[in-house]
């Protein structure tokens, strides 16, 4: 499937439409109390379209989003209606006895189309299944705390082999012209995109705790200590500000 999110001038516009539209919400913001709030109206309407495209942002562009029993219903109907076609050309040749090269390759087609959401259906049913439990099962274990990247991506190949997400060039799923997946894999991309954004704001802290003890600050008293006298620390120096030292003297 073509669900990555990463680079290019789509991700481009996607980044600088986003901006403008936070800009626009700046504007519906008044003070009130000392305080900014956001104006009824025009300002929850440009809230949802942040939340719209931080979503293409996560997703690398627009994209239809199924859920599972709506993915399964529409390519159900797909097949159907292949078939339906394919039963009208069948006419023709009775009719006529032969088809022109573009039919005979859009027989090929239908007939191509109908055997891959057959196999969707079938052979991949339980692939799917597990695929499924397993994105659910990432988006589970992340928290504002931990973020498992790692189990996320992995995730999300595993969809990816099981035909949960595509574009509809290559397989005419979801709306002309652009991408589609299933609700779970975009919710493991905005996972994915909270997450690389938690790990860079944590370094950013970790850099300015070091900078601030190049200055020469320091922690020599400790935190606390227990009831058998066990001492406990924090350090500027430490890139990771969450680790607490013990000093088991």
């Amino acid at each position: 499937g073509g669900s990555s999110s990463g680079s290019g001038s789509g991700s481009v516009l996607v980044e600088e439409s986003l901006m403008e539209a936070r800009l626009a919400e700046d504007k519906y913001h008044k003070m009130v109390d000392g305080r900014y709030h956001l104006v009824k109206g025009e300002g929850f309407a440009i809230q949802g379209e942040i939340n719209r495209m931080e979503t293409e942002e996560a997703c690398g562009g627009p994209a239809t989003f199924f859920t599972m029993a709506k993915l399964l219903e529409h390519e159900q109907s797909m097949e159907k209606e292949a078939l339906a076609q394919v039963g009208v050309f069948q006419d023709i040749i009775k009719e006529h006895g032969a088809l022109d090269e573009s039919s005979f390759a859009e027989v090929l087609r239908l007939k191509q189309r109908c055997q891959e959401m057959r196999r969707r259906r079938v052979d991949l049913k339980e692939g799917r299944r597990l695929a499924i439990l397993a994105m659910e099962k990432a988006l589970e274990a992340q928290s504002i705390y931990h973020c498992e990247s790692g189990t996320l991506t992995q995730a999300i190949a595993s969809a990816k082999l099981v035909a949960l997400d595509g574009h509809y060039d290559r397989d005419g799923v979801g709306v002309p012209g652009e991408r589609w997946m299933v609700t779970p894999m975009r919710d493991c991309y905005i996972a994915l995109k909270q997450a690389g954004e938690n790990y860079r704001d944590y370094r950013k802290l970790g850099s300015q705790r070091l900078e601030l003890a190049s200055l020469g600050s320091s922690r020599h008293v400790p935190l606390g200590s227990d009831r058998y006298g066990t001492r406990y620390f924090t350090f500027v120096t430490d890139p990771d500000p969450s680790r607490v030292w013990i000093d088991t003297r």
